[in-house]
């Protein structure tokens, strides 16, 4: 069993290129994950939303509470942990599998046109370029190489497929298995800043107009009732442990005293 801190962790998986599919024996390995909460962080005055840290492997550790309401808002960064393939994850428990199979719970109208917005900022900062100091090493390199930001390139064509098939499908297809080697050549620079823009615009097109087809087949939000009992269920196990660990420590110091 994996702790952070004393939390358990219960869902661990390789995020980024491993994620997508789109890694090279070059590439980082980052890690995303849901922990539980501890008890003083539930009933107590205790609080825990996210821990974070770069480094050689950067990490990212949202805990389940805040992670839900990430779900439930649609985020479509959060969304690829549970629509990702069985292989990417480093820790799988009993409340992520749980969660995973329940995915399609999560798949809604709010979750599509939260994608569109992300991709819209991805795209304007490609557009606008700007300072790379807030850039890390290798993103740096990319923009002075080729004189904008192939990476991100490469993901906003990847994010504009993946709404697009999310509503021509209702599948959220994280796992690039058709267009890995494309994406690939798009952050290893192979389109100038013009093409790569006319390709971005061209696949955000059809991702809108995939939405106004066909988003009529999907929830308008996520099952937020369901997420609730899920969190309350999994919540309330931590507080009964919790009672009955108190409740045997108080029956075992009054026993000490007696003996006394």
């Amino acid at each position: 069993m994996k702790m952070v801190e004393g939390r358990t962790v219960l869902l661990e998986l390789r995020a980024g290129s491993h994620l997508y599919g789109t890694n090279t024996p070059e590439s980082d390995v980052d890690l995303r994950g849901v922990v539980l909460p501890l008890p003083e962080e539930i009933i107590g005055l205790g609080r825990f939303q996210q821990q974070e840290k770069h480094g050689d492997e950067d990490t990212l550790y949202y805990s389940l509470p805040r992670y839900i309401q990430l779900l439930l808002k649609g985020n479509p960064n959060v969304n690829e942990w549970i629509n990702a393939d069985i292989i990417d994850y480093t820790v799988w428990g009993v409340v992520g599998a749980e969660l995973r199979d329940n995915r399609a719970r999560f798949l809604s109208k709010k979750l599509g046109l939260s994608a569109l917005g992300y991709l819209n900022g991805m795209t304007k900062k490609m557009h606008n370029g700007g300072p790379t100091r807030d850039l890390g090493a290798k993103r740096k390199a990319l923009v002075e190489r080729y004189g904008y930001d192939t990476k991100n390139a490469s993901h906003a064509v990847r994010m504009a497929r993946e709404i697009a098939e999310l509503f021509e499908t209702g599948v959220f297809n994280v796992k690039r298995t058709g267009d890995r080697e494309e994406l690939i050549a798009i952050r290893n620079g192979s389109l100038t800043l013009e093409q790569a823009e006319h390709l971005i615009a061209g696949e955000t097109a059809r991702a809108e107009e995939s939405f106004e087809k066909n988003a009529a087949g999907l929830s308008d939000k996520p099952d937020e009732k369901w997420a609730n009992q899920f969190l309350m269920r999994w919540q309330g196990e931590i507080i009964l442990q919790f009672i009955e660990r108190t409740a045997h420590a108080g029956a075992g110091a009054g026993a000490s005293e007696e003996a006394r």
